[in-house]
């Protein structure tokens, strides 16, 4: 009960902006808000899980892991219930903020909760478990959500997400084992002055950087394509609203399928094979929606195509990436959790944000923000080889 208490507190957390993601045309007319300034319900949900994410992972280290992971699951269930109950955009911009927070909780901690329980042979393989579950789930959410919209509207949505919210804190109370907290006697200020320490530790770490780069521009890739791509799909390429969310879980699916599978590919070829295919899998992926683009090409089929093998590059990448990460500075897991994800999540908030700015009802601004964040994580990931060669 206690691996099944963690997958699904994984899952709960990374399906809150996928489920609903299918809704946004309604959502936006229901409000009444133009495309650009509604990108803020995105940007605002990830500044949320980012702020949290800076202080969630870190001071789970000093408080135990599941005293904080409770508070925040709390969070997100209030704040769902408060974005069911919305009744004009500025409400919800802010629920989504603090649902965003709540939602921190469960994608950082639970993977410090692995690194702190198991070895590192199990630790990979569970990584990879859970993202692949984790990103199955994310490609069954957008379909359930088209459909719960259809039929009963955006708020049953998020009351869906308020009942799962209930029931994984439910759970996290009675299976999590309760850790020791380390900080019973130490006065607060000085918990936040360790916390700072740790994180101007890490972040002096030239690889750690590298690092949260790599894996904060690939992740923010796919990430801003499935939140920037509904109402382009909907409205410019002619995609009806019930099937957009298959585009969506075919592009999770593949990269979910990649994340599990990327066990099975070490045990018969060396990692650096790997890595290297998944790395070109990503060039001609960029290559292909480039040229789609600029070739005058809109049809949604085809760019769900090239964005569902840079999925398959990406599953493969994050999964050993992310492993190579988390092995550094190992006294510090809740640290680097945080930080990776508070950065991944500040990035896609940065990145909705251009996008919404740029929006002018085409494909071209996700295209080339995607090009751009791809072709930095490559060129970092380089610098990291080269550190490690010295």
């Amino acid at each position: 009960m206690f691996l099944l208490a963690i997958i699904l507190c994984f899952v709960t957390g990374h399906i809150q902006n996928d489920i609903v993601t299918p809704a946004f045309t309604d959502m936006k007319d229901y409000f009444n808000v133009n495309p650009a300034l509604f990108h803020l319900i995105s940007s605002s949900f990830s500044a949320g899980i980012c702020l949290g994410g800076v202080f969630l992972g870190a001071i789970s280290d000093f408080f135990g892991y599941k005293k904080v992971l409770s508070w925040g699951l709390l969070i997100m269930l209030l704040a769902n219930i408060t974005n069911v109950m919305a009744v004009n955009f500025s409400i919800l911009i802010i629920s989504r903020f603090f649902q965003g927070v709540g939602c921190a909780a469960p994608i950082i901690i639970c993977v410090a909760i692995i690194f702190e329980h198991y070895k590192k042979e199990q630790s990979t393989q569970l990584v990879g478990l859970n993202n692949g579950v984790i990103t199955f789930s994310k490609s069954l959410a957008p379909i359930i959500g088209a459909f719960v919209n259809s039929f009963w509207g955006w708020q049953i949505i998020f009351l869906i997400l308020a009942t799962l919210s209930l029931i994984v804190l439910l759970l996290n109370l009675k299976f999590m084992p309760t850790d020791k907290a380390i900080a019973n006697n130490i006065p607060f200020n000085l918990i936040l002055a360790s916390i700072f320490q740790n994180y101007t530790f890490l972040l002096r770490d030239k690889s750690m950087v590298l690092y949260i780069i790599v894996l904060g521009f690939i992740a923010c890739s796919l990430i801003t394509f499935t939140i920037g791509a509904p109402i382009i799909y909907i409205e410019s390429l002619s995609v009806s609203k019930a099937s957009y969310g298959l585009h969506q879980s075919i592009i999770w699916f593949v990269f979910g399928s990649c994340c599990i599978l990327n066990n099975f590919f070490t045990k018969f070829f060396q990692v650096i094979k790997i890595r290297n295919l998944a790395f070109m899998i990503l060039v001609v992926s960029l290559i292909m929606l480039n040229i789609t683009y600029f070739s005058g090409v809109n049809k949604a089929q085809i760019y769900t195509i090239w964005m569902t093998l840079y999925a398959a590059g990406a599953g493969v990448l994050i999964t050993i990436i992310f492993t190579d990460a988390m092995l550094l500075h190992q006294k510090l897991n809740g640290g680097k959790s945080s930080l990776i994800s508070s950065c991944r999540a500040l990035f896609v908030a940065l990145s909705t944000g251009v996008a919404g700015y740029l929006f002018n009802g085409t494909m071209l601004p996700l295209i080339l923000i995607i090009t751009f964040l791809s072709i930095v994580a490559m060129v970092s990931y380089k610098l990291i080889i080269n550190i490690k060669s010295r």
